[in-house]
């Protein structure tokens, strides 16, 4: 399967809802392209 590498802005309600439908994206299309969350950032440390 291939691997997309995936970069995200934001990380409160919106970008945790974005990188659970990430996640779950294989259970509902499991011939797709698998994504894979390599970089997160938000204004906050």
């Amino acid at each position: 399967m291939e691997t997309i590498k995936i970069g995200m802005v934001g990380y409160k309600f919106m970008g945790k809802a974005h990188s659970h439908a990430y996640r779950d994206l294989p259970l509902f299309f499991p011939n797709t392209t698998h994504p894979e969350m390599k970089v997160i950032c938000g204004r906050d440390q």
